[in-house]
């Protein structure tokens, strides 16, 4: 839910910043993150995700990353079986950021085309 991902808890920081000012006042960066809130309030259960902080600093892309984690294990773990820790939320990621799907994602698969670009 918005106000807990959106709260000071876990590292997450305060949006009220984004959130209080017109849009035409936020930086590229900053509305890109307003946009997750304005999504996470819809609850969904798995996000796509299309280059999210290709646009972003490494400051707001850590904030996005840590928002995304939040959002990710608000909700329990399905433990129906003990063995089972899959989140009951996901996101499908897609990056040119090797190093961020690796710290991002659990799975990763690698699309190329015939030639190798």
């Amino acid at each position: 839910s918005l106000p807990t991902a959106a709260g000071n808890s876990s590292g997450v920081g305060d949006y009220s910043e984004f959130l209080q000012r017109p849009a035409k006042d936020l930086s590229g960066g900053e509305a890109q993150i307003t946009a997750l809130l304005r999504v996470l309030q819809l609850e969904p259960q798995v996000l796509l995700l299309d280059e999210p902080t290709a646009s972003l600093d490494a400051k707001l892309t850590g904030r996005f990353e840590n928002l995304l984690e939040k959002w990710q294990n608000e909700l329990p773990v399905n433990n129906s079986d003990s063995a089972n820790t899959t989140p009951q939320r996901a996101w499908i990621w897609v990056s040119h950021n090797p190093d961020q799907l690796r710290r991002m994602c659990r799975n990763t698969f690698s699309l190329e085309s015939e030639n190798g670009n």
